[in-house]
């Protein structure tokens, strides 16, 4: 679609929409869009014949993505060339452009002015004349300067058109670098003009959540919401542990500036499993928020997952807690640990197996607690082909960490008391993976129910490869993980192909209406 001369500004501008509008369209994107304007060559009144056309805009995506997690980077930019240049952001994308000028202050000349690109040296030239004397300009504190007009219009038309001479241009390039890197040197050292080192990000920020906030409410519907009871977590009638437990990570969410709602307090780790050893085990927890649409609407990252924190499994003694590092992974954290519900639903949807046990194990309302609105999470199946695989792969990695030790192990140069260390981490690593790839097997022989809760009758012989002492027991325990895991990988090739449980859109149509719910 090319635009059409016209006489009328209004019919000028609802030319531009619907260009940007056929874009989207084009491009499959359901979206509204914002603002769309022409860029490039003609936006610096420095077109030529031969100038193509290029258009900007920005556009407001589906809020029920936004509220689920689910925009993907192709959806937050649309660039092509067909013939027409078009870039059209997402809002969020717009407010990224914050970084753009947050990192790049230091005056320092690049390396070289060479680009790699089909255009002249002339348009490449052009260009960066204009540009560093853009740069001049806002050093001197003034605005920069894009519909270029009179005698400067002139000089950069020159210079394209090739009518001065390269050697003349690289001087004027050396002359203009020159003068920025002392215009600098005076900013950084007194700043005469008040030049702000960063773009107002908080600015930005707030037009972009206050924008989906009013476009959200807009669209809502009162089907879509949860109840203000179904939302509510009944902390009061819990137990003493729960309470403790729910206490301590509103402490987290208040130590990390995150305003948010708990959804779900369970224990996880052997406790859960029913593998737990007296005065060894660690008594680890997992807490489910939602971040309020503050954080969910922001350009910065949703908080994924907070601090976890060592938490006594007796209330008495009062909150003593032992910060970890966030930075661990997500396969075993000991104490507290608070993840963000969209995050949760991607492992979920992922076949994470910490994710996952949640909804198969025996809980105890005296070590559980949630809200209604999680029942309809109760409701889906996750034994899934994504199940089967992680708890095999995270298996292989305990695998290859017992086959280690083991080589290490037979050196026969270490004294006793460090054998023992390294059979306990043998042990450990096997009880692991052992237990994981029955987690598997189970998908594999398609069980109608998944055993998280190991039963009494088969306890000993999970707790028996945590103490064993002997190296032929570890042996044998070793033949069995590996036989479990041949079989399995069999399974994995067999069921790759086969339609799978893909439960990714109603989790995130549920994660859509809690949002929309908690925004209440």
């Amino acid at each position: 679609m090319e635009l059409q001369p016209s006489s009328s500004s209004d019919e000028k501008e609802n030319q531009f929409f619907e260009l940007g509008k056929s874009i989207l369209k084009r491009k499959n994107i359901d979206a509204e869009l914002i603002f769309f304007c022409r860029a490039g060559s003609h936006s610096f009144n420095l077109n030529v014949e031969t100038s193509d056309s290029d258009y900007f805009g920005v556009y407001e995506i589906d809020i029920d993505l936004v509220l689920s997690g689910s925009v993907t980077a192709q959806q937050s930019l649309i660039d092509g060339h067909e013939p027409e240049d078009f870039v059209i952001y997402s809002k969020t994308m717009m407010g990224d452009a914050k970084r753009l000028t947050s990192n790049n202050n230091s005056g320092k000349k690049p390396m070289s002015t060479e680009l790699s690109s089909n255009h002249s040296p002339n348009k490449k030239l052009y260009h960066t004349i204009r540009l560093l004397n853009e740069t001049v300009r806002m050093l001197d504190g003034k605005d920069p300067e894009v519909f270029l007009t009179g005698e400067h219009r002139e000089y950069i038309m020159s210079i394209r058109r090739g009518e001065i001479e390269i050697e003349k241009l690289e001087q004027e390039v050396a002359r203009l670098y020159m003068i920025i890197d002392e215009k600098m040197q005076v900013m950084q050292s007194t700043n005469p003009n008040n030049i702000p080192s960063v773009a107002d990000s908080k600015l930005i920020d707030n037009w972009v959540i206050s924008c989906r906030k009013q476009t959200m409410l807009s669209a809502n519907n009162s089907e879509e919401y949860f109840s203000m009871d179904e939302l509510k977590l009944d902390v009061e009638s819990s137990s003493d542990l729960i309470k403790n437990v729910y206490s301590r990570a509103l402490e987290v969410l208040r130590d990390n500036k995150v305003d948010g709602s708990v959804l779900y307090i369970g224990r996880t780790g052997s406790h859960l499993h029913n593998l737990q050893v007296e005065d060894v085990s660690s008594d680890d927890w997992f807490v489910v928020f939602a971040a309020s649409l503050d954080h969910v609407f922001s350009i910065e990252p949703t908080p994924t997952r907070l601090e976890s924190i060592q938490v006594q499994s007796t209330t008495t003694s009062g909150a003593q807690a032992e910060k970890e590092s966030a930075s661990s992974r997500d396969t075993y954290v000991n104490g507290v640990q608070l993840i963000e519900v969209g995050y949760f639903l991607s492992l979920l949807s992922q076949g994470n197996h910490r994710a996952v046990e949640l909804f198969y194990a025996e809980q105890q309302p005296t070590t559980s607690l949630h809200c209604k609105a999680w029942n309809l999470l109760n409701q889906h199946s996750y034994m899934s082909y994504n199940f089967m695989q992680h708890c095999w792969g995270v298996a292989q990695g305990q695998l290859a960490k017992v086959k280690s030790l083991l080589k290490n192990n037979n050196s026969g140069d270490e004294q006793q008391q460090q054998q023992q260390q390294q059979q306990q981490q043998i042990n450990k690593h096997l009880y692991h993976s052992f237990r994981l790839l029955k987690l598997s097997e189970q998908v594999a022989d398609s069980s109608s129910r998944l055993e998280v809760t190991v039963s009494s009758e088969s306890r000993d012989s999970y707790l028996m490869i945590r103490s064993n002492q002997q190296p032929q027991q570890t042996q044998s325990t070793l033949q069995k993980c590996t036989d479990i895991s041949n079989k399995i990988t069999i399974a994995i090739k067999e069921k790759k192909n086969q339609e799978q449980t893909n439960n990714k859109l109603v989790l995130a149509n549920w994660l859509a209406k809690l949002r929309k719910s908690l925004s209440k």
